[in-house]
């Protein structure tokens, strides 16, 4: 349902609101061709990975993009699709002015009426405030154990006297 504000324009279902998603979320959509091998991207993915609307998405720059030590986990995707399977990956890219982010890649198989794969869909979210949140939550946690341990050998009877 459109609602229409009598000052104003529609409060919903503006043509501009997927974008604006995909913008205040931090994600971008994709679509596979199975058949064609192309890849269609929206704009929110373009933004997201740091490239003009003008490029083109294929498998091999869609590799390229993918961190060294992380492209393991392409090959995982492609695993999933070859088995028609639906798949959740989270890796790293590096956009082209060398920024390093993390995304979460999600993804489903489109099936035609027999349930053979057609197409992919999937989503693509930029997980970097929160993986690098946890990765701290977790250098604090460690530090924070081996503070403990010194503590606890130093209230040992043999730990004071060697003091």
């Amino acid at each position: 349902m459109t609602m229409v504000d009598e000052h104003g324009p529609a409060l919903h279902g503006d043509a501009g609101d997927l974008e604006a998603i995909e913008r205040l979320a931090a994600v971008g959509t994709w679509r596979l061709d199975l058949r064609t091998g192309e890849y269609t991207w929206s704009p929110g993915l373009y933004r997201l990975m740091g490239e003009p609307e003008t490029f083109v998405p294929t498998a091999e720059n869609r590799w390229q993009m993918c961190h060294p030590d992380d492209r393991h986990l392409l090959d995982a995707a492609r695993t999933a699709i070859d088995r028609g399977e639906p798949f959740r990956l989270r890796y790293r890219i590096v956009r082209p002015d060398g920024a390093v982010r993390w995304i979460l890649n999600t993804a489903e198989p489109i099936r035609d009426g027999g349930g053979a794969p057609l197409a992919y869909r999937g989503v693509v979210r930029d997980v970097t405030t929160e993986t690098e949140y946890h990765a701290s939550l977790e250098r604090d946690r460690r530090r924070l154990m081996e503070a403990q341990a010194v503590a606890r050998r130093l209230q040992q009877p043999e730990a004071a006297v060697a003091l």
